[in-house]
């Protein structure tokens, strides 16, 4: 029953959106681009703004800067296997996909050999964290080494892939 929504402030409705209530301010006016919500503990939540990721752990009412080094960020997702790691894409034009193990205190660049293309959305396999699937300006990659190597799933179009999910019989969905 408990949604969220952002703009430069984060909004929580507890009856599935009929109603809604503003419960902080996002520092500096920040539009949030994301948000993502930890599965085992609703209290910690991160959201993604352009240049800065923020966390709650008091469920959205304090937000704290977290260490992410870039200057821009599309999605921040949370692996559904192991709650402390969290992945960043869209982080500049060219600097693709970020990982942090340590709730994001630290971030490592997984990009390695993905091609110069912007990347827009990040799916965890929920049932094996070392598989990500991403979407870019040329279709859709996947790592099933944690981002050591890339590979361009090449029965997918080359086209631009914005959204993607994986669904409860495990089909990967993009759009």
């Amino acid at each position: 029953n408990v949604l969220y929504y952002g703009d430069t402030h984060f909004y929580k409705s507890t009856n599935r959106g009929d109603s809604w209530t503003a419960i902080s301010t996002i520092p500096d006016n920040r539009v949030i681009n994301w948000i993502a919500v930890n599965p085992s503990n609703n209290k910690i939540i991160y959201v993604a703004t352009l240049g800065v990721i923020f966390k709650s752990t008091d469920g959205g009412y304090n937000w704290m800067q977290t260490s992410f080094p870039l200057v821009g960020t599309a999605q921040v997702v949370i692996d559904p296997k192991n709650n402390t790691t969290l992945y960043v894409v869209g982080a500049g034009q060219y600097q693709h996909v970020w990982r942090s193990t340590d709730e994001a205190l630290t971030w490592t660049n997984i990009s390695n050999d993905l091609p110069h293309v912007t990347v827009n959305t990040i799916v965890p396999d929920p049932r094996n964290s070392n598989t990500l699937y991403i979407g870019t300006a040329l279709g859709c990659f996947y790592t099933t080494n944690g981002g050591v190597n890339w590979i361009h799933d090449d029965g997918f179009p080359n086209t631009i892939v914005n959204d993607m999910g994986i669904t409860s019989d495990n089909n990967l969905v993009a759009a």
